[in-house]
């Protein structure tokens, strides 16, 4: 269920509002990467240390769909970087990415056929810097 509205004053947040939240979470995702070893020295992404933790993370049908979007999400990540940017190393894109692309290739298994889910799908496809809807349960 959604709040009415946006949130605070109910009026929709201004660019400069908007760049700080981005800032934000690009730099959150940075720390949580940082601080679970899936950065390099240099900062970067660690394309090995990320590839093993979602091949442990993920296995049985949901293994195919979260090698075939941890490999395009690595490919692209970086290059999405905006160069202005504080936080550069691409976890928030990875991050951004690797979400939409589960939920675009979530498995018949585990797939809720609705007309909200249905919706969300198109919306994602429609839409490619949209983001996956969260995980809920009703």
């Amino acid at each position: 269920m959604k709040p009415p509205g946006p949130p605070g004053s109910g009026t929709p947040p201004t660019a400069e509002e908007r760049a700080a939240r981005k800032i934000a979470h690009e730099c959150a995702d940075e720390c949580l990467y940082k601080s679970s070893n899936l950065l390099t020295s240099a900062g970067e992404l660690d394309k090995d240390a990320i590839k093993a933790l979602v091949t442990k993370l993920y296995t049985g049908d949901w293994a195919t769909a979260a090698t075939t979007a941890i490999d395009k999400c690595l490919a692209s990540a970086k290059g999405e970087v905006e160069a202005t940017s504080k936080c550069k190393s691409g976890s928030f894109q990875l991050s951004r990415c690797f979400m939409r692309s589960m939920f675009l290739g979530c498995p018949a298994s585990s797939w809720t056929e609705s007309t909200e889910c249905a919706a969300a799908k198109a919306r994602l496809t429609k839409c490619p810097n949209a983001m996956a809807p969260m995980p809920h349960k009703k």
